[in-house]
């Protein structure tokens, strides 16, 4: 038995399978470019992101001679994008420190209480957050966003290219703002004061949970497998790592990254003031993070 791990990250994605001891069985790896239209502007282009998943799922299948039984995703966070009714891409998807949200972020702030917001979302406002791209397009591409059928992240994204319907794990949920972390639901809240309909957003699943069996595809990906619910690509990489409550691990992708596995509960008046996190993992655990830019995207 053999299972497939697909990582679609800001400059590039890898499929590697392993077998059920953790031994690497086959992988693959490629990168693409961002977009910048404006000067300080960075997209993806979902083609692209579509292209080098299909080479690398393909590549890492062929090269694997255990039947592959199960697939998951981790992500990068925040960046979306809108489509239309057929899962077909609007426009291409704005990276979460792309600066437009801004203003949309400054204007949502003055609406709620910073320390309520963290006790529902887990995170301080910020303008990387999904919702303030949405409210970014709501306003400066009405002609895109009334055709919009959904906003989707990658991984959701990518389940609906695969006949899925699209859902999103709680942790990838999360980074989009419009989350409840505690009740693991998109929050009432939050979507009425940024004026969003629920509508918008894909189902919810926690991570691990079974989306469905893989069918025929153009993908590449294996049919027969079971496609499960991945995670933020920050708390897999902790799974991964398998470090215990109160550890830490230092990972350096696109961004430097200090994740820790929480293991007590947090003051929100504090998190909210050093700008930190706490969002819902695997089984019933928390992480915080924290980063800087001087990973991969320096050099890209």
């Amino acid at each position: 038995m053999a299972i497939m791990g697909l990582d679609v990250g800001t400059t590039g994605s890898k499929a590697v399978v392993f077998d059920l001891d953790g031994k690497i069985l086959a992988g693959s790896y490629r990168e693409y470019n961002l977009h910048s239209p404006h000067p300080g502007w960075l997209e993806l282009d979902p083609h692209d992101v579509l292209s080098a998943v299909k080479t690398v799922v393909s590549e890492a299948t062929a090269r694997c001679n255990t039947k592959i039984q199960a697939v998951a995703m981790s992500l990068l966070g925040e960046a979306g994008l809108p489509v239309d009714k057929n899962y077909e891409p609007l426009a291409n998807a704005i990276i979460g420190f792309d600066p437009r949200g801004d203003a949309q972020c400054r204007a949502f702030r003055k609406k709620i209480d910073p320390c309520e917001l963290f006790v529902i979302t887990g995170h301080a406002a910020n303008s990387f957050h999904t919702l303030f791209k949405i409210l970014h397009l709501k306003e400066q591409s009405p002609e895109v966003f009334s055709k919009m059928h959904k906003f989707l992240c990658f991984g959701d994204f990518i389940a609906a290219k695969l006949g899925f319907e699209p859902i999103m794990d709680h942790s990838m949920a999360a980074r989009t703002l419009m989350f409840d972390v505690n009740k693991r639901t998109w929050s009432d809240k939050i979507l009425n004061l940024a004026g969003l309909d629920k509508s918008l957003l894909p189902k919810l699943a926690a991570p691990g949970a079974p989306i469905g069996t893989i069918g025929k595809n153009d993908l590449g990906f294996p049919e027969g497998a079971l496609l499960a619910a991945g995670l933020h690509d920050q708390p897999a990489g902790i799974l991964g790592a398998g470090i215990s409550p109160g550890e830490s691990m230092l990972a350096t992708g696109t961004v430097v990254c200090m994740g820790i596995l929480l293991n007590q509960d947090v003051c929100a008046a504090a998190m909210t003031k050093n700008n930190l996190c706490r969002y819902p993992t695997f089984g019933d655990n928390f992480i915080s993070i924290c980063w800087n830019f001087t990973g991969g995207v320096a050099l890209k």
